[in-house]
């Protein structure tokens, strides 16, 4: 199949890239055509991507492009028109390219992937102020709970009625963990859970305790990635 991936590409590059990379390499090692398209913010980008849409890392343009960026969605034209894909795999769109990309799609089928809480949640991350998880849907609660200011707001509730149709057009939805999967399926979004890259546990895995337990955390030290609540609970395993 001729297959066109779509994704954010961010700065400084983390799992969400790493994942695209090696999922572009396998769908090459199968014998399918694949093209990469993604923002020009980053260097490895640069190097990796068959088209390129221009975007910006500034606030100011950042925070307009976000809402509506005419330049990626002329990229995502140009794509169709000259790779004709069977279809697409969309990862992230929301930091750069915008719902406007995804948009220019046309009739073109695609599976959007999801990686993230950002679908669903401005902040990306799901959390109130106070840390506790939000489990209100996108719209006045997120002004109610004090997680945007009243401009930022304003730009976002129209900006995530564009993402929700992004959503809702997709032929289908694949998430990459189970507690994404049950978040999205609390704001009335089906997904299917895939294994990235691993097998699926097999019927006769047990789970017991080891002699000496082991934990190990692999992430960037960011709010969204619990390494305090993590902290915490040894504290309290601790303590009793």
């Amino acid at each position: 199949m001729r297959v066109l991936l779509i994704t954010d590409w961010n700065l400084l590059p983390g799992g969400a890239e790493v994942y695209i990379e090696k999922l572009r390499e396998a769908l090459l090692e199968a014998g399918d055509e694949v093209q990469l398209l993604t923002a020009n913010v980053s260097p490895r980008a640069r190097l990796l991507a068959d088209h390129l849409a221009p975007a910006s890392d500034r606030t100011l343009a950042k925070s307009m492009l976000q809402a509506y960026n005419p330049f990626a969605a002329a990229t995502v034209r140009h794509a169709v028109r000259t790779f004709q894909p069977q279809v697409a795999l969309v990862n992230m769109f929301a930091l750069y390219l915008s719902p406007s990309a995804i948009f220019a799609l046309g009739r073109l089928p695609y599976l959007l992937l999801v990686s993230d809480y950002k679908c669903i949640c401005p902040l990306g991350h799901r959390l109130l102020p106070d840390q506790s998880v939000c489990h209100d849907p996108v719209g006045i609660a997120c002004w109610k709970n004090r997680c945007l200011s009243v401009p930022h707001w304003l730009r976002d509730m129209l900006r995530y009625q564009r993402i929700g149709e992004n959503v809702r057009r997709a032929a289908a939805i694949v998430s990459l963990s189970d507690s994404l999967a049950a978040s999205l399926a609390e704001q009335g979004i089906p997904s299917q859970r895939v294994y990235a890259f691993s097998d699926v546990p097999a019927a006769q895995l047990q789970h017991q305790p080891a002699p000496a337990p082991l934990f190990v955390f692999v992430g960037r030290l960011d709010i969204e990635k619990g390494v305090d609540t993590l902290l915490r609970a040894f504290a309290l395993c601790h303590a009793r």
